[in-house]
């Protein structure tokens, strides 16, 4: 029996270089996945290697050292929240 099997992998990365999320997009890449990433540095490794990048370009590495306010997150749900209606409306 031969079973037709698809796979999505989501990543949420605010640098985008997770070391071990940026491996699993390239590994993932080279075998024809297909990855949806959520970042803040639509320039990142795993940005550049997923088949959609949503990005809020928000991140700041400087950002971590002071009160500075993290936006990444709540935009990230904001879009997932937007892309899921979108799909579910077709």
């Amino acid at each position: 029996l031969h079973k037709l099997f698809y796979s999505l992998v989501i990543v949420i990365s605010n640098s985008g270089e997770t070391k071990r999320l940026a491996k699993l997009c390239i590994q993932a890449k080279k075998n024809n996945g297909d990855i949806l990433s959520f970042v803040g540095n639509s320039n990142s490794t795993i940005a550049k290697n997923s088949s959609l990048a949503i990005s809020s370009d928000t991140f700041n590495p400087s950002s971590f050292d002071s009160h500075y306010p993290q936006l990444f997150f709540g935009l990230t749900l904001i879009d997932f929240e937007l892309l899921m209606s979108y799909f579910l409306s077709k």
